[in-house]
């Protein structure tokens, strides 16, 4: 399934019929005091107008996340090992086997986020995050996006992957930090800092245990290479980069 996600190629074996689920987990009623439920996030999502398979690819992918997250806020596994593969293969399959009506800019940059995303659940390391054709495919997907017609968090959740993807910082890491920088300004009115961009993370998929530092960590960067270093533009990147 790696070798699929990384070469961009439909997987050649069918996903496995699951036989334990882990979205059904009986959750938390109570919610950490910085968290969003998952109904409120799964609202958010309802808001960007997706395909249907990205809608709820991407609805089970936050169940899962706050699957994830109450594992490790309770300090014991509550997922079953073997249900955890089962959902990851088969999430994958839905979202690398997409129909072509689904391949629209807004639903392909949902698409590769989404696959992004879950590396970083899965990977311990951050630079096992990156990947080169992932952030590629995410960047050309976002220059096609009309900012104004989609939810801020989602905006920010999208290029936020995009960073995590295109480590080291690079040309590519400076389109995702331009942009976010940019479409933020833009519909807030202000530039943003960590406290505010992480409001708007937390209302989609996010483990603050797994992204919150790496997250802080590439704010950080973003201040010094791009807001406050020689880079620093509030203009549309998506017109001053080449690929």
């Amino acid at each position: 399934m790696e070798g699929a996600v990384e070469s961009g190629m439909l997987p050649l074996l069918e996903a496995p019929a699951p036989t334990h689920t882990p979205l059904e987990l009986p959750l938390r009623h109570e919610q950490l005091k910085d968290q969003f439920t998952s109904a409120a996030k799964r609202n958010i999502i309802s808001l960007c107008n997706l395909d249907p398979i990205v809608f709820n690819a991407l609805t089970d992918l936050t169940k899962f996340s706050s699957a994830v997250d109450q594992s490790i806020q309770e300090g014991k596994a509550t997922i079953h090992p073997g249900a955890m593969d089962e959902f990851v293969v088969n999430l994958h399959h839905r979202l690398l086997k997409a129909p072509l009506d689904a391949y629209t800019d807004i639903n392909n940059a949902c698409r590769f986020a989404s696959l992004l995303y879950i590396k970083t659940l899965l990977r311990s390391s951050e630079m096992g995050w990156v990947s080169v054709r992932l952030a590629s495919k995410l960047r050309t997907a976002l220059g096609g996006v009309i900012p104004s017609e989609y939810p801020m968090p989602l905006l920010c959740w999208l290029c936020y992957l995009g960073l995590f993807g295109s480590m080291p910082a690079g040309d590519r890491w400076t389109w995702f930090a331009s942009t976010l920088i940019y479409w933020y300004t833009l519909r807030r009115g202000q530039q943003p800092d960590w406290i505010s961009l992480r409001e708007e993370l937390l209302q989609l998929p996010w483990v603050p245990y797994v992204h919150d530092e790496p997250g802080r960590t590439q704010w950080q960067m973003v201040e010094e290479v791009v807001l406050f270093g020689t880079q620093n533009r509030i203009t549309d990147p998506r017109f001053n980069y080449g690929e």
